[in-house]
């Protein structure tokens, strides 16, 4: 009996000899071919041997342009080395975005996104390992070309036009053993329907159907929609062209130790003085830098959301760059800048280094159109500067080891990218989240900056708590005027309070005139104070859930001791956990942030016997009581990533472990990370692994050395 594994290794021999078959011939063999496969894909589960069901998986089918005439030029030997190569790093750009390699078909290959598990960041994941093998075909071509320097042109232009057509589909796909083979393969309508969208993706470009564009709404640039006419068929398929990832406001995502999403009350004065320092930033085309200083869980965030939403609205709309800076990374120079530029050009953890440092080149490149016959070069000095790592760029040939010349040489080039950056969309607002936390060098770069582009429509805004100001003094200017000026962001009144008490617990009906008192005492006018008091409330069963109403218990409301400060508020729901919880929380406080599911399932089964259900159940749980927060897509493949929801929280629970348990906790982590980093783009998580290591197992104040 003729069985699918035959079938799909006839069709591969038959495309291999397109050049001398010719496209009609190949064409009507391999349709004859797939209709039977498809046949067999019907066959029953028990004639198939086994098979899994997935409602939902992204499909990605990617088939090379070019492959016959390569093969055509070369001998079989060195089209197998090839093409090895090849798959190599595409296979491997397909699983760092999370996708499991379904087959190979000589010149092609099918991977599945959602499998085992689907996840809503599925087709948002297949979208932009497309756009990276795209990218890593063209970088591989480049090399190839790089290589042969000699022999016959029409073998080097043969590699030249090795190109990629990849089709992204979703929907309902079966995972069956058939015929003989042993291994499940994925059959159904959605491979026959990827099949015919990869066929009509334009040579070199990735073409989506609707399934999957309404999944990624907003996030990719792509063209008018077209109608493709499946075989079969009687509606068209609505298809459309990725031209790229959309060039949106840059919010501060993976890395972001974030607040609570807290209500927005009573800043006026301080919006006023944000929409005064921009009106002077466009009217006279200054550059600005304002430093706005708030204690921890003063709102310094949500009211620059307030101040964006604001902007959003102006007739004149301008460029928003988010940028944040981490406690993990503030020794490593330069930080904060490659976070910029990281998020201005897509500068995924995911991709490899090689993709991560193209998209820096191609991104310079976009912005510095007026420098196009330098612009590479350019690019190529300043990512090795701010620490890309274009040690191998014949640009730096005299340059790597002439540090003074490269700083100035980066320095003026930087200059210039400023200028075409603000120029090309003006007014430019850049956020810096944390600000005592940023990198001194970047810190630096921001003063030169200032100094070099002082008539360019550039507004900074430094959000920092008050200790930045023990490292950046000359930052502390009260004038508006000033181009670095600063304020303060005092904290509510006991009525702003009041109303903000009044929307976190909106749920309870009736709330007690002296619970409302207490919160607001202790609260001390301080947002985050606020929202964490609500949820102690509830952890404390001080308000419970009788029937379809909230009731607030005053009996136990009269045992409670009232945090004074947020350490004592975070430590007070830290002491509600289950001991379960307790202990996969302090697993987790061995990252810092963010951290990953998967590293603490192993961890804590080393360390304290708890098995990966109890850590998921444990993660949910405390997912719901808002003390960590799941992030929608990973930097790390096949993991999920999550943050505590306040540094505060962090420090903790980090202090409350005792420091052998730190230490061998560390030493696992830092093999986890590197089992699970090769091949990425590591710059990252190098930062993170030094940090680990120079915390040692202690935190600052604990008596057992410290990082600060």
């Amino acid at each position: 009996m003729v069985d699918y594994q035959f079938l799909e290794e006839a069709i591969v021999a038959i495309r291999s000899h397109r050049a001398v078959l010719g496209d009609a011939v190949v064409e009507t063999a391999v349709t004859v071919l797939q209709e039977k496969m498809q046949l067999l894909a019907a066959v029953p589960t028990h004639q198939t041997q086994s098979a899994e069901s997935h409602a939902q998986v992204v499909v990605l089918q990617a088939d090379l342009s070019g492959f016959t005439a390569m093969s055509a030029e070369m001998d079989a030997e060195q089209v197998r080395d090839t093409v090895n190569a090849l798959w190599e790093k595409l296979d491997s750009v397909a699983h760092s975005w999370g996708g499991v390699i379904d087959k190979h078909t000589g010149d092609g290959f099918i991977a599945l996104f959602g499998v085992p598990m689907a996840q809503e960041d599925d087709a948002e994941r297949a979208i932009l390992a497309a756009l990276d093998m795209q990218l890593e075909l063209a970088l591989f071509n480049e090399l190839s070309r790089q290589r042969i320097d000699t022999g016959p042109l029409d073998r080097r232009k043969a590699i030249s036009e090795m190109k990629m057509r990849i089709g992204i589909h979703g929907g309902p796909v079966v995972l069956a053993r058939v015929g003989a083979s042993r291994k499940l393969t994925a059959v159904g309508e959605t491979i026959t329907l990827v099949e015919q969208v990869q066929t009509a993706a334009p040579v070199g470009g990735v073409l989506i159907s609707y399934d999957i564009y309404r999944q990624v709404y907003g996030q990719f640039e792509v063209a008018i929609p077209e109608a493709l006419a499946v075989p079969g068929r009687q509606e068209p398929l609505t298809v459309y062209v990725v031209e790229g990832a959309k060039r949106h406001h840059l919010a501060a995502g993976g890395g972001k130790w974030r607040e609570s999403e807290l209500h927005f009350v009573a800043r006026a004065a301080e919006i006023e003085k944000l929409q005064f320092a921009l009106q002077e930033t466009m009217n006279n085309s200054v550059m600005q830098v304002i430093t706005v200083i708030g204690e921890a869980g003063a709102g310094k965030s949500r009211l620059f959301d307030e101040f964006e939403r604001l902007v959003a609205m102006l007739p004149v709309q301008g460029c928003i760059l988010r940028t944040q800076a981490m406690e993990a990374t503030q020794a490593a120079p330069y930080a904060l800048m490659r976070d910029l530029f990281g998020r201005l050009f897509d500068m995924n953890p995911r991709s490899s280094g090689h993709v991560g440092r193209e998209k820096f080149v191609r991104g310079v490149e976009s912005i510095m159109q007026a420098h196009q016959i330098s612009a590479r070069e350019q690019a190529h000095v300043m990512g090795h500067f701010l620490g890309f790592d274009f040690a191998d760029s014949p640009y730096l040939e005299n340059l790597a080891n002439d540090l003074p010349r490269l700083r100035r040489y980066a320095h003026n080039d930087l200059t210039r990218f400023f200028m075409d950056l603000v120029n090309g969309c003006p007014p430019v607002i850049w956020l810096v989240e944390n600000g005592q936390w940023a990198d001194a060098a970047s810190l630096d770069l921001i003063e030169f900056l200032l100094d070099s582009c002082a008539d360019l429509p550039l507004l900074v805004v430094v959000l920092a708590r008050p200790e930045f100001w023990a490292e950046r003094p000359s930052w502390k200017s009260p004038d508006p005027f000033n181009p670095m000026s600063t304020f303060t962001l005092p904290p509510l009144t006991g009525i702003d309070t009041r109303h903000l008490v009044a929307q976190v617990l909106d749920d309870v009906p009736n709330v007690p005139l002296r619970l409302v008192d207490l919160v607001v005492h202790g609260a001390q006018g301080n947002p985050l104070y606020v929202e964490q008091m609500g949820r102690l409330l509830f952890d404390t069963g001080i308000i419970v859930r009788q029937g379809d109403r909230w009731q607030v218990n005053l009996s136990k409301l009269a045992d409670m001791s009232i945090p004074e400060t947020l350490t004592a508020l975070f430590e007070a729901r830290v002491a509600c956990l289950s001991a379960a919880e307790e202990r996969v929380l302090q697993t987790a406080a061995i990252f810092a942030s963010p951290f990953w599911d998967g590293a603490v399932q192993q961890l804590a089964a080393e360390e304290h016997g708890i098995n990966p259900g109890q850590v998921a159940e444990s993660l949910s749980a405390l997912e719901q009581k808002g003390l960590i927060v799941r992030q929608r897509s990973s930097a790390l493949t096949g993991v999920l990533e999550y943050q505590f929801v306040h540094d505060f929280l962090w420090r903790v629970i980090y202090t409350s472990t005792p420091p052998v348990i730190r230490r061998k906790g560390q030493d696992r982590l830092l093999a986890w990370l590197d089992s699970k980093t090769t091949g990425l783009q590591v710059s990252y998580f190098r930062e993170l692994n030094a940090y680990v290591r120079l915390m040692g197992g202690s935190y600052p104040g604990d008596g057992d050395g410290g990082h600060e």
